[in-house]
């Protein structure tokens, strides 16, 4: 019988151990790992308030800007939608739920400020 080095055969153990290793998504990250989470949502926020900011720009603009106004404003709600749905799926994850918050406030803040001729859908 062949005697092997502890060291080789730890070397194995750990090889074994990263084969085995699989790769989640942010989307479908299990509750117990909040990192990517965490970064999905910041993500999700970051590009909501981006569209934010060209709703507010284009506040003061005449012409078709409730069409704009409108677009802005469904993109908006639709990332908070978003976000709010991750943190409902990692409940685990404090600055999802955060951010969910924050980003219904948004949401509703959009809402209140779209002219009252404006009548989006």
């Amino acid at each position: 019988m062949r005697v092997r080095s502890p060291r080789r055969l730890l070397a194995l153990l750990l090889l074994g151990g990263c084969a085995a290793a699989h790769v989640s998504t942010p989307s479908e990250s299990p509750a117990h790992d909040p990192e990517p989470v965490s970064v999905t949502v910041e993500a999700l926020r970051k590009e909501q308030l981006e569209r934010l900011y060209r709703f507010d720009g284009d506040l003061g603009v005449m012409g078709d800007r409730c069409q704009a106004l409108c677009s802005h404003h469904t993109s908006i709600c639709g990332l908070a939608t978003r976000i709010c749905g991750i943190a409902k799926a990692n409940a685990n994850v404090p600055r999802a739920a955060d951010l969910c918050e924050v980003a219904s406030a948004t949401c509703k803040d959009t809402s209140a400020r779209l002219p009252t001729d404006c009548f989006c859908q």
